[in-house]
């Protein structure tokens, strides 16, 4: 699938970095992934009837590194039918070319120089993220090849926000731990906090910025709504941006993603 310049501009610089750096890890761990249990997310999209007739599916889609091409190429690793305002879409286990060490993404989302702060169960495990601002796609009811906006999995407040992403283990892995950085004049020193206990498969991740503290938690967050970004309304009136893009990319790089 081709990628249109609007998904890169949305698609977050973590994802990117993490499925590049993944594909040049330690043969040493590059056995095959055991099958675990299918992940079916099935979602009610806000306002989700009045897109019925324009949307026919949805595509969790992954960037990983082409060493051949030289270059990030995008794939498809589900695809649900789009049906009543929602979607279906059943998250199977990843080949083992889309998974990558969890130090090394734990490495990212601190900034490489923090990681050791962290407690991490075992880091031999192996990861996958798909995000809730920028890993599910809306194609089209008219054959277009390129999709036609977002869907986000998200919730604001008056003081935070929050995004649900999905990760995949291979393992049963913990990591919790805090830590402070200095991020620029305007914003001062801002918090990290993860308290993530990952089982075997596929988990919710709940990403919540408050106030200048930033965490990772598996614990459910209340509220939270998929919603669709119609890319042509996001270019017909770009003052919606704010409304129309995700807020955790918005607060690149202060938020550590």
């Amino acid at each position: 699938m081709k990628k249109t310049l609007k998904q890169f501009a949305l698609l977050p610089l973590f994802c990117g970095l993490l499925i590049t750096v993944a594909c040049s890890k330690n043969d040493d761990n590059n056995d095959e992934v055991e099958v675990t249990k299918p992940f079916t997310i099935t979602a009610v999209v806000e306002d989700g009837n009045n897109y019925d007739e324009i949307i026919s599916q949805v595509v969790a889609m992954v960037e990983i590194y082409d060493p051949i091409l030289f270059r990030e190429i995008y794939d498809s690793i589900a695809t649900g039918k789009w049906s009543n305002g929602g979607f279906t879409l059943t998250l199977p286990t990843p080949p083992t070319q889309f998974l990558f060490g969890i130090k090394i993404a734990i490495g990212f989302i601190s900034e490489s120089g923090h990681v050791d702060s962290l407690e991490i169960s075992d880091t031999n495990a192996r990861m996958l993220g798909l995000f809730g601002d920028g890993s599910f796609y809306a194609f089209g009811n008219y054959g277009y090849e390129e999709p036609i906006g977002d869907l986000f999995y998200d919730k604001s407040g008056e003081n935070s926000f929050t995004i649900v992403d999905f990760f995949f283990v291979d393992r049963d892995v913990t990591i919790t731990g805090s830590f402070s950085r200095f991020c620029c004049d305007e914003c001062g020193y801002n918090f990290f906090a993860y308290n993530m206990l990952l089982k075997k498969g596929w988990n919710r991740v709940y990403w919540t910025e408050t106030d200048g503290r930033t965490e990772w938690s598996t614990q459910a967050v209340s509220g939270v709504k998929w919603r669709f970004i119609d890319w042509s309304e996001w270019y017909n009136n770009p003052s919606k941006t704010s409304k129309n893009t995700s807020k955790r990319n918005a607060k690149l790089p202060c938020f550590g993603r």
